[in-house]
């Protein structure tokens, strides 16, 4: 990687989870100053399923950061079981699932980051935007402005600083909701699978962690998602659950939603600011991309802003690359999404599992570095996409 061409710049990240955070790990190892803002304080609970895959993994191997070295905890997981009516379906994952907790996981990644001299990390404090356009952006975090070079926006699906730009995610129809919360197992032990639950309304995934912590997540509509968010409802329901999956849960921590979850695209640049993680795109959390989608596109960026001397350039590159790197992504969530909530879907489920199909094409999407006919296929799927107004403009 080249030494970032504008020697002594600083770049500025408002974000630091996932996506904001390895892009400054990977812009510190090129030679370039960073500052990091984020509103919130770490380590901090996010609600999130916690499950990353082979391709996120792979991800921080690149920058350094394997989850071997970093100080979080995790579970190696051998795919996924889906309890359908009185069946239950298993479908293997041998690219390299794990269970990782969330709030581990970013804050390790926060503490690699605060290792290099070059990077200033700012928390508990939000930042606006006072000016950005290529190659120039102003911005003030509490009492001081900063004055850089690039800007990466990676504050997350809601993104204040999007909306501030005049970007505002689309409403989508029929929006789902979802919730998480953390369980011990008292009794049993749950096996080493996401374990998925097709009920009326949506879906509950249980995700294993270490040291006998599961990660219990909820998905669908409102009359699913209401006994998820309230402790005592939440507590009848996953009785009913440990029942189903030989395992008494206890409580941990409490319920915490995430609001309307969709596939939303918004950006990948907007007045020459690079925009990453959930920030850029969603995909339906049942397709388990959202921890590897942020540190695809934060390295990415990253990755544009030091080997790309013109800064125009290089939000066009990181634009262009992010599409062909995440089609395959929004394909399989597609693919996902339309079987797991759709009734013609999970009627299908049977039949794709016990022939082997799904094991094939998750496989084929989760691997780090696999380029075979099905990936193809799968991007095809995921080709279409509306492009936003900002980059309408800009183009």
């Amino acid at each position: 990687m080249k030494r970032v061409s504008h020697k002594g710049g600083r770049v500025i990240i408002i974000g630091a989870s996932l996506a904001g955070s390895i892009a400054a790990v990977e812009l510190a190892q090129a030679g370039a100053l960073v500052t990091l803002i984020d509103k919130e304080n770490f380590p901090r609970r996010k609600p999130c399923g916690e499950g990353l895959s082979a391709r996120g993994q792979a991800e921080l191997d690149a920058a350094g950061c394997s989850l071997r070295d970093l100080p979080c905890s995790y579970r190696p997981l051998e795919g996924y079981r889906i309890f359908h009516g009185s069946r239950s379906l298993d479908i293997p994952d041998r690219a390299g699932l794990v269970g990782v907790p969330r709030k581990e996981l970013d804050a390790a990644l926060l503490s690699r980051v605060a290792r290099f001299s070059t990077v200033d990390v700012i928390l508990g404090t939000k930042a606006s935007v006072l000016e950005v356009r290529p190659g120039r952006c102003r911005v003030r975090a509490g009492d001081h402005e900063f004055v850089g070079d690039a800007l990466i926006v990676a504050d997350g699906a809601t993104s204040p600083t999007l909306r501030s730009l005049g970007q505002t995610a689309p409403v989508p129809r029929n929006a789902r909701l979802g919730t998480s919360s953390v369980w011990r197992s008292v009794s049993g032990e749950l096996m080493s699978k996401v374990h998925t639950v097709l009920v009326p309304g949506g879906e509950i995934y249980l995700t294993p962690l270490t040291n006998g912590l599961v990660n219990v997540s909820a998905l669908g509509r409102l009359s699913l998602i209401q006994p998820f968010a309230q402790e005592r409802a939440l507590r009848v329901r996953m009785d009913a659950l440990s029942e189903m999956i030989g395992v008494s849960l206890e409580p941990v921590s409490p319920p915490l939603s995430c609001g309307s979850i969709h596939a939303t695209y918004r950006c990948s640049h907007i007045n020459g600011a690079f925009v990453v993680g959930d920030a850029c795109e969603t995909f339906d959390p049942c397709a388990g991309f959202g921890m590897a989608h942020a540190l695809i596109t934060g390295r990415l960026a990253a990755q544009c802003v030091v080997t790309e001397i013109d800064p125009s350039r290089a939000v066009h590159t990181y634009a262009v690359e992010r599409e062909r790197r995440i089609r395959d992504v929004r394909g399989f969530a597609r693919i996902t999404s339309a079987t797991m909530t759709s009734g013609v879907g999970r009627l299908s489920l049977p039949f794709l599992v016990s022939s082997g199909l799904a094991a094939r094409v998750s496989e084929s999407i989760h691997a780090a570095d696999r380029g075979d006919v099905i990936r193809s296929f799968v991007s095809l799927i995921g080709g279409r996409r509306s492009r936003s107004l900002p980059e309408v403009l800009e183009n």
